[in-house]
Parts: structure tokens; sequence; C-alpha cells
């Protein structure tokens, strides 16, 4: 039995064994569990693995922090447990959440969580096409447009690999969400939209509105698409459900989509837009400073990537965005600072060791193990990170950075703030400098109580 078979079985015994998970999923650093009795998630058992970082319960969730090899865990649990695959619309997802805000603010992480390696691979697509244009290759060319291209698919067909995330969020079937986003993107529709011409369905006006790279519209959609496939679940008749249940969900679904829920969908994108473009022009410090110094605590919850949504607008219309990447940037290379004047204060060899790795992979942008297994260990260390970060992003905010693409923010992802405006990566420079100068000399300086 390999070590890693040894760690996740200990690790499904602690959620309570496979009968007890519902769905499993995972981001960057995470596992992310669905249980059906979530008194059965042992927070103090798992807390003792030392290869986890922390244990959490978010909504409706049941998070393993695991750190950089969440995938290889990921991989040995799926490999050696039967765990049902969500998406087979009969039976709806349970929420047991009463409050609305959060359970739409867990629905939106649960749906993003998935997709974060595709934007990061589009983005970071993207940095090494801007790094070919700073050394020659021609905007115009073949070559560049050919890349270009390849890098803005992940952005482009988001709706679809969001119907897919979404669909398993809802429980319904994942093929028919993704027909859904297929109608959204349909060369002819888009062809209509181009056009301007006003367009209707028996005399349902629908609305013209490009859904390439748009989030919200897709996630309305597959939840409508939920309640009716278990509509048409109910009422189809067993001798003919294989083909009347999926015609009744596409021939209900597709017109409601067009006519009233993608244009509802895309009317709440241009609000955030909106709102988005209020911000940056009048308070473009806000943001960058509060997101700079809060991050750790909607790590804490795994609330960060509820912001997903708004960078991806943001980016998708204006090319670039302010709501993740500068007061993310500032607050992991804070962590990275922090973990670096632990280790330079520490007196045993095996923290010095465990604090300078964590700061390392936080100047790599991944702050769990840092967050976990430093800085909330040490009294007033998450203050220094706090404050710092919040300061750091206040200069972000100030000096007007924005990010151009996606990729976790640390100084391998540096690239994705070089654009048009070459004073852009400068700041981020700077922005760095200010982070990671200030928690290590405030840290270091802090009296040990």
């Amino acid at each position: 039995m390999s070590d890693h078979q040894k760690i996740t079985d200990r690790i499904m015994a602690a959620v309570g064994g496979a009968k007890n998970v519902k769905t499993l999923n995972h981001c960057a650093t995470r596992l992310r569990f669905t249980l059906a009795d979530k008194t059965q998630f042992d927070i103090q058992r798992l807390e003792q693995m030392p290869e986890v970082l922390s244990a959490v319960n978010s909504g409706d969730e049941s998070q393993v922090v695991i750190g950089a090899n969440v995938t290889k865990y990921y991989a040995e649990i799926t490999k050696n447990y039967h765990i049902r695959e969500a998406g087979d619309g009969t039976k709806p997802s349970a929420d047991h959440e009463k409050n609305i805000l959060k359970r739409v603010l867990n629905a939106i992480v649960s749906i993003m969580a998935p997709i974060i390696t595709v934007l990061i691979a589009g983005g970071m697509f993207k940095v090494v096409i801007a790094i070919l244009a700073l050394f020659g290759l021609d905007p115009k060319g073949v070559p560049y447009l050919t890349l270009s291209f390849m890098a803005d698919a992940a952005f482009y067909f988001l709706p679809f690999m969001l119907a897919v995330s979404a669909a398993k969020k809802f429980n319904t079937n994942t093929y028919l969400a993704m027909m859904m986003a297929g109608v959204l993107l349909h060369p002819n529709f888009t062809a209509m939209v181009a056009a301007g011409k006003p367009i209707a369905l028996f005399g349902a006006p629908i609305r013209l509105a490009s859904y390439g790279g748009s989030v919200i519209p897709i996630i309305l959609i597959v939840w409508f698409m939920s309640y009716v496939e278990r509509f048409a679940e109910k009422i189809a008749p067993t001798i003919i459900k294989t083909m009347l249940k999926p015609l009744l969900v596409a021939l209900i679904t597709a017109p409601v989509a067009l006519i009233v829920i993608g244009p509802i969908g895309s009317l709440l994108g241009d609000g955030l837009y909106t709102a988005v473009t209020f911000i940056n022009q009048h308070t473009p410090w806000l943001v960058p400073t509060v997101v700079g110094a809060f991050t750790p605590l909607l790590v804490m919850v795994g609330m960060h990537v509820s912001l997903l949504p708004l960078a991806t607008l943001s980016i998708t219309r204006f090319g670039s965005e302010t709501i993740m990447g500068p007061g993310m940037l500032a607050s992991n290379i804070a962590q990275a600072g922090a973990a670096a004047a632990i280790a330079f204060r520490e007196k045993q060899a095996r923290g010095r060791q465990i604090a300078l790795s964590a700061s390392v992979t936080a100047l790599s942008g991944i702050t769990e193990p840092a967050l976990y297994g430093v800085t909330l260990k040490y009294k007033r260390a998450l203050t220094c990170v706090m404050v710092s970060g919040g300061l750091a992003g206040l200069f972000a905010g100030l000096t007007g950075l924005v990010r151009y693409s996606f990729g976790s923010p640390g100084i391998f992802t540096l690239p994705v703030f070089i654009g048009n405006n070459p004073a852009n990566f400068r700041n981020a420079l700077f922005t760095v400098a200010i982070a990671f100068g200030l928690t290590f000399n405030i840290y270091a300086k802090t009296k040990v109580v």
C-alpha cells in the first residue's frame, strides 16, 4: 500500500467514509467534500495528520486543506473509492443553510473552485504571449493571432466549463447543461447578435447579448434547468422517459434561457460592470486595500474564490482587473514576509525549516502552508500580515495597479501584471517589496510574548 493511499484512507475515515461522501471536488489546495452527515467530519482528527494543514466547514462544503499536493490525494481517493458523481438530476442538491446570501456565496464558491485551473492556464498562456511580444513577436502576424485565440478559448468558452461545474452543484444532467451553454454560444446566435437586428421567438423578444466569457447567465440557467429536469422526471411516463425527459428539458430550458434568464443574467453582469467601473473611477484604492488586509480571513473560511466571478467579469470587459490580483499579491507576499521573519527568529531547526519552506510557497502564490502552518501559530504574526497586506494593497490601489490575466498572485506569476503601461509592472514590484519588507521588519522587531 502506497503512502498516499494510507493517508487518503485516514482522510476518508475522518470524513465518515465513502458512504458519507455525496460529492468531491478540489481546487488548488483543498479537497472539497459535500457530506451527507457533516457531524461525521472530524476536524480534530484531520488536523492531527501531518499532511493536512487545516480542516474547515464552509457552507455546505467540508474542506480539507492539503496544499500543493492536493491533486495527488484527490486522484488517489477517486481511484480507490466509489463516490457518486453529482449530476443525475433525480434529487435536489441539499443545502440546509437558511441565509440566502450565504447560500449564494456557497454556490459561487462550489461552482468556481473547480475551474480555477483553467483560468490560470489561460491567464499564464496570455503571459507567455505578452513576453513573446516584448521580444518581437508581431501582434498582427499569424503566430501571434493563433496563440491568442488558443489562450482566449479558456475565457470565451467559460460558460461550457461553468455549465459542468454548476450541473454538479445543482445535481442535474451535465451534458444537457453543456447543451445550454452551446445555445448561448452558437455561431448562428452570435452572428444574429453581431448583426444588431431585433430577433424574437414566436413574438417573444430575445435580447442581443454576447455570452462569451460570461459567468452569471449560465449559472442561473443550469439552476433553472435542475428544476425542469426534476419536473420532467416526475411527469414523463416510464415507457418513453428516455426520449421524453431530455426533450422536455431542452424544449423548456433553451427558449427560457434566451428569452428570460440569459438577459437577466446579462443585466446583472452589466450592473456589476457599472459598480466595478464606479469603484475604479472614484475609489480605486479601496478594493486592493480591503482585499490585501482581509484575504487571510477569506482563505480561512474558503470564501476567497467568491471574488472570482467579479474578477472574471472585469477581465472580459476591461481586459484587466483590480478585484483580486493587486490585493492578493500584497497579502500573499505579506504571508511570505511573516513566515521568513519567523524562520529568522526561530531557534529550533524544525520550526525554522517549516517557516522557511512556507515562506517560499507563499512567494509562489500558495499561502495555506504559511497561514495554517506558521502565522496562525505565532502571536501577532497574522496581525502583521493583515496590516502589511492592507498597506501594500493601498499602495497598489493608489498607483492604479491592475492584473491582465489570471494566475495565483506571487513572484512567479508577476508577468500577469505586464501590459501596455510599463509602470504597471514596476508598481507590482514595489507592491511585492512593500508587502514583504513591511511584514518582515514589523514582525522581526515585535517583542515575543
